[in-house]
């Protein structure tokens, strides 16, 4: 290729130098000639640099092609981080939010279970509570044997009324507490002096009259075991047909039957199942209202509040594991984006290149203008040099003798 070059080039130069020659011949003015090769030349240079722009432009639309289709596909990408980056950040805060909470709370409950006391050992609150039990069973079980029996109340009905009059203990420990024990915990003692001492007297009634039903139960129970003595004694020492023993065993018998009357008649026994009903109820209610309280700050502090503790570790636990795995994520998201921003700016931007797209097509317009104008003024040197030459000729004269005389464009005879 270089070869056909130089071989051309050597051509023209030849042309260009036989050309100048018979110019120089016919002294015809170089200048004309001079313009055409000079137009010539750049009309030559201004094809070349058109046909580069031209390419330089292909290269350009083709570069600008993949850069927006390479623009699109990392802008999508880095769109597509930064929607889930948000996501990502507001996943994150509310975990660390709940994370947050659950430690707060862990604190405030140790805190909690550190101020949770009682004065009273666990135990005392725990035999109150059986005592409260036992007061509530004993009721149950008057109340079913001689109330519910009195009534004529049989099977479940008997049941019901007994366990609702039973549960008049359960009814009376709230007021207790409220009434009574509120205040004892708050140090005034003045109500709490009182209701002890009702109390008190009350049991004291109470166990005084049941103590004269007790008396006189043993002495009928002795009595009646005297009189069955004597029956037996009477049975065992003459014949059953004995009408002396027949009266004396019908004696002991009505007397045996006068006794049950009695002991079933006696005021103290009425008294003793009144009253044993309301202290029950009444010492059920306390024995509740005190040895409850007891009871439930230990169970708070040994139970409720440590599985508390527990649950808000197990969750401030999981909520950090999760936190750590969205915070990794987020950062894998952020790192994705600024790779996802450092590819858009490593490669070319589509708006550079349209302007220098936009820069080569106006430079390919002006060698267009450019190589007509070289065009132009080659063909009118080209014409002007033929002009002259032409006129040269037309001059030339053809002498007798057959010599030919070359004129300038003078007119003066250059030579024959």
């Amino acid at each position: 290729m270089s070869s056909q070059s130089s071989l051309q080039n050597a051509d023209e130069t030849n042309n260009e130098f036989s050309h100048g020659l018979d110019n120089g011949k016919l002294d015809l003015e170089k200048k004309h000639y001079e313009s055409f090769l000079s137009s010539q030349v750049l009309y030559n240079q201004s094809i070349e640099k058109l046909q580069n722009r031209k390419s330089e432009l292909a290269r350009l639309e083709t570069e600008l092609q993949e850069a927006q289709k390479e623009s699109a596909q990392w802008i999508e990408k880095s769109q597509q981080h930064t929607h889930q980056i948000p996501l990502k950040e507001q996943q994150a805060d509310r975990l660390r939010d709940t994370a947050n909470k659950a430690g707060i709370e862990k604190e405030q409950l140790r805190e909690l279970r550190k101020n949770t006391r009682n004065d009273n050992p666990f135990l005392i609150g725990l035999f109150y509570v059986l005592a409260g039990l036992l007061f509530i069973t004993g009721d149950l079980i008057i109340s079913k044997d001689i109330v519910a029996y009195a009534f004529g109340f049989k099977g479940f009905e008997a049941w019901s009324f007994a366990g609702g009059l039973a549960a008049l203990s359960l009814l009376l420990k709230p007021a207790y507490e409220r009434l009574i024990e509120h205040y004892y915990q708050e140090g005034k003692y003045k109500r709490y002096i009182y209701f002890k001492m009702v109390l008190l007297f009350f049991a004291l009634t109470t166990m005084a009259v049941l103590g004269l039903y007790r008396y006189d139960a043993f002495r009928v129970d002795k009595m009646k075991a005297f009189l069955n003595n004597e029956a037996t004694y009477l049975q065992s020492g003459a014949g059953t047909n004995s009408p002396t023993l027949i009266a004396k065993l019908d004696s002991l018998r009505r007397q045996r039957i006068q006794l049950n009357e009695e002991l079933l008649n006696d005021p103290w026994g009425a008294w003793s199942f009144v009253l044993t009903g309301i202290l029950f109820a009444v010492s059920g209610a306390v024995c509740l209202g005190v040895g409850t309280p007891i009871v439930q700050t230990y169970w708070k502090r040994w139970v409720q509040i440590p599985i508390r503790i527990g649950q808000m570790k197990r969750l401030e636990k999981r909520t950090q594991k999760e936190l750590e795995k969205v915070e990794t994520q987020l950062s894998q998201e952020k790192a994705q984006k600024a790779i996802s921003e450092n590819h858009l700016a490593m490669f070319s931007k589509p708006e550079e290149l349209q302007s220098e797209i936009k820069t080569v097509r106006a430079e390919i317009r002006d060698l267009t203008d450019q190589q007509g104008l070289y065009d132009v003024e080659r063909r009118v040197s080209q014409y002007n040099d033929g002009y002259v030459r032409g006129k040269v000729e037309q001059r030339t004269e053809q002498r007798p003798n057959g010599h030919v005389d070359i004129v300038n464009a003078n007119g003066q005879a250059v030579h024959s």
